[in-house]
């Protein structure tokens, strides 16, 4: 048995939504938190820049220094704040100081919230330590104790405000507002009503604030030390869930659940929207140069927005999270084999492709082809949802079920069967299934063994007791040829549920669990051949996998709650069984092992064949498993542990992370790969797109073309014409915001511009074809003429003829 430490789990993903973004000075990089690392985006192409690694804990805020250029604070939930800075040359990037905040009892309690107060050298911290409601102290210096300025705060990334104008600090109570000056004693309380603020924001030039409350209601606080004077702003109807001012102050950006942006033109009183912009708003964030505003959604993605003419202008996404599902992820992890990707739920009715081995989110595929409804105030208000997910094996065909019930009116079941189009480059909608079954469906899986995309067909079972063989039909008329999806046959047993299917990796057998049962079916003629079960297994049967390769080709493994059990289809009988309360289990496409998830957060791979466990991962993880996948490598791995070799395991957990686990020996390769990529983005993106760096600064014309040939080795130097025109074209005709990674796109590139590299010994069999074509043609020339000269011999002997040779055969005909 491999040891555990043999083995770690590498974030690839998550979301970054646990604190308040932050874009730096230069308006050049967005700064977000994943988990104790921070992401570093380019705001202009979205590109992931670069992670920095100083903390060992979650961040809970980030705050900038205001008199140098991209430099900025970040503090954890145990009071340890680093210092960095962001240089020019985005690689050297590093760690200039670090702070450990002195009498900090995070023992029982959590530091929610860091802003900081910067004067000059020195540096003033305001830090809240709490959960939702906590002591807010003052720190003048990080190794000296701490004030404390209120023992009973409301803590949060966005219910503290530091006034940077008036050296003040403001914070809110149970239904009052604080103001506490920070250069003297003075202090006010303003009592808020009964609707309770949501987030509060100070003004940048200005002693006034604004706050947010419950109702969408916008209010502006002025003369905060006397008797206050209110402007009451109101649009929204759901609670303002974050603003931000504009650098100078004379506009305000509000956003909640409606996912509209709001710009508040205070000057002029005016207002305009920014309607559609994906899911609801948690965050809003504006740089110092009013340039750009950023909306944090809550799917983590982030909308990037231009503040001189108030237009979308690009967005930054990772892997999208599930917000609206009670269980996240319903539809699990899918290989797509023509995009080596993984399919997985997105934003609400959407399914994405994220490119795990470049770490990038490919595109999102409507497939609900719904608006997002916006949750009402006080009613819960439900969007179809896309549960389960398969891909054929060729890659040709996609099938999902889109599930939507409000416990008030008939619920809706929709299976929709997408085609590649390899033309488009696009998924099209073939066939939509009103209402395939009659309850909801456990399970949706193609036939491994489809040869081509004619020959396809799909296994579904549901909660109806039912499970259907749907197959390609052909729908072809005389206009067009088409094809559709249909229902071939259907099978039950014993009124039972059907809890799982899974079809045998020949196509020869279908094994469908019906409750405790696991039932054997014929897929061409859906005829019952055997069922397999046990009286103390009462448990029903949540997954089925059959054996992959020939050693386990007769097993067939299923998890319940309680219990995994290999069944053995050559002798009909249970071959072992493992008491285990566990959460999903996946199979690897390519070798025998498999791996079970157990509600102990442990891992255990094993093969089909025996209950023996091959390795066992203790306590990978701190949150359970929802659902995991074998994803074959691009490259063979170099670790000797066997169950590595051929795919790599990625899990996503409770807390929406997606992980890979790998040997230790392997992640070395992978972040050194992912380091590579990230690098060749670290470059200064202020108005330029990856086009452009093919393009030098200088262009140098009229230069001598060398037209000889490097013999011996390849021909590296090679004239391309017309390419300077054509680099200018492409520069000017595209309006891109966000491309495919710049070694795919220089890559593809120069394979177009550039011809291939060319040696003597290509030379030389080159001039052979050319000299043997040559000859074969003038071979081919003179049989021509020769035929041709002929023929025209023959025709001016028969016309010279006087017949007397025909006159004597036809007389001796008649005789």
């Amino acid at each position: 048995m491999i040891m555990e430490e043999d083995t770690r789990v590498l974030y690839y993903w998550g979301p970054l939504l646990q604190c308040k973004p932050l874009i730096t000075s230069s308006s050049k990089y967005l700064l977000a938190a994943l988990e104790s690392a921070i992401r570093v985006f380019s705001t202009d192409t979205g590109n992931l820049i670069k992670t920095l690694k100083g903390h060992s804990n979650e961040i809970v805020g980030f705050a900038p220094v205001f008199d140098k250029e991209d430099e900025f604070f970040s503090c954890d939930e145990y009071g340890k704040i680093c210092h960095w800075s962001l240089l020019k040359d985005v690689k050297e990037s590093n760690l200039m100081k670090e702070y450990q905040l002195k009498s900090l009892n995070t023992k029982k309690d959590k530091a929610v919230v860091a802003t900081f107060l910067v004067k000059g050298s020195a540096a003033e911290f305001i830090v809240g330590v709490g959960k939702d409601t906590g002591k807010l102290f003052r720190y003048t210096n990080p190794t000296h104790k701490p004030v404390v300025l209120e023992k009973c705060a409301k803590l949060g990334s966005n219910k503290v405000a530091i006034s940077h104008h008036e050296d003040c600090v403001i914070f809110l109570t149970k239904q009052h507002l604080q103001v506490v000056s920070l250069s003297s004693s003075k202090r006010a309380s303003h009592h808020t009503g009964v609707n309770e603020i949501t987030c509060v924001m100070c003004h940048p030039s200005k002693m006034s604030i604004a706050t947010g409350n419950c109702i969408g209601e916008v209010v502006l606080w002025y003369n905060l030390f006397k008797e206050p004077i209110k402007q009451s702003l109101h649009w929204h109807s759901l609670p303002v869930a974050d603003m931000a001012f504009s650098n100078t102050g004379s506009e305000l950006y509000t956003g909640g659940g409606e996912c509209v942006l709001v710009n508040w033109q205070l000057t002029q009183n005016k207002h305009r929207f920014l309607p559609r912009l994906g899911m609801p708003i948690k965050y809003v964030i504006t740089d110092m140069r009013n340039e750009k505003i950023i909306c944090a959604h809550l799917d983590s993605a982030f909308t990037v927005i231009s503040a001189k003419d108030y237009k979308l202008c690009g967005s930054i996404q990772g892997v999208s999270m599930s917000i609206d599902n009670m269980e996240p992820y319903p539809a699990g992890l899918t290989y797509d084999p023509r995009t080596k990707c993984v399919i997985l739920n997105g934003r609400s009715g959407h399914v994405q492709f994220y490119d795990i081995h470049h770490n990038k989110l490919l595109y999102q595929l409507d497939v609900a082809m719904e608006n997002y409804i916006n949750p009402e105030r006080n009613i819960k208000l439900y969007n179809s949802e896309v549960e389960k997910v398969a891909i054929s094996p060729d890659g040709s065909w996609l099938a999902t079920l889109v599930y939507r019930d409000d416990f008030q009116s008939s619920r809706e079941i929709r299976l929709i069967f997408w085609h590649f189009d390899t033309v488009s480059q696009r998924w099209t909608l073939n066939t939509s299934v009103h209402m395939p079954h009659d309850n909801y469906v456990n399970e949706i899986t193609f036939m491994p063994s489809s040869k081509s995309e004619n020959t396809a067909m799909c296994v579904s079972c549901s909660d109806d007791g039912k499970f259907k063989i749907w197959e390609v039909l052909d729908n072809s008329d005389i206009y067009k040829q088409s094809s559709m999806w249909g229902c071939r046959s259907i099978g039950f047993y014993r009124h039972l549920p059907a809890t799982s299917a899974s079809v045998a990796p020949d196509g020869s057998l279908i094994a469908v669990g019906f409750a405790s049962i696991l039932t054997i079916w014929t897929y061409d003629s859906c005829h019952l051949k055997g069922t397999l079960s046990q009286p103390y297994l009462r448990d029903h049967i949540r997954q089925i996998e059959f054996g992959r390769t020939e050693n386990c080709s007769s097993m067939i493994v299923s998890r319940s709650d309680n219990w995994l059990c290999g069944w053995n289809l050559f002798t009909c009988s249970l071959s072992w069984k493992v008491t285990i309360s566990s959460t999903c289990m996946a199979v690897d496409p390519l070798s025998s092992y498999m791996v079970v998830f157990s509600t102990t957060r442990d891992a255990y791979i094993f093969e089909p064949k025996s209950n023996l466990v091959y390795t066992k991962l203790e306590n990978i993880n701190n949150k359970s498993t929802l659902c995991a996948a074998f994803v074959p490598r691009l490259e063979k791995s170099t670790s000797k542990l066997g169950w590595t070799d051929e795919s790599q395991l990625f899990i996503i957990d409770e807390a929406q992370r997606l992980k890979l686990i790998e040997p230790k020996a392997n992640l070395r390769a992978v972040e050194a790969v992912i380091e590579g990529v990230i690098q060749e983005f670290a470059q200064d993106t202020v108005g330029t797109t990856p086009f452009s760096t093919l393009v030098a600064q200088t262009r140098v014309t009229d230069v001598a073309v060398d037209k000889s040939r490097q013999l011996g080795s390849a021909a590296f130097g090679v004239n391309v014409q017309n390419s300077s025109a054509l680099l200018q074209k492409v520069l000017d005709e595209s309006r891109v915001y966000r491309l495919d990674t710049f070694t795919t796109l220089a890559k593809e590139f120069c394979k177009l511009v550039l011809p291939e590299a060319t040696t003597s010994a290509d030379v030389e069999e080159e001039e052979d074809i050319n000299k043997r074509i040559k000859k074969e043609e003038s071979e081919v020339v003179l049989q021509r003429k020769s035929v041709k000269k002929k023929k025209k011999q023959n025709l001016e002997r028969g016309l010279n003829s006087d017949f007397s040779g025909l006159l004597s055969i036809l007389s001796s005909d008649d005789s």
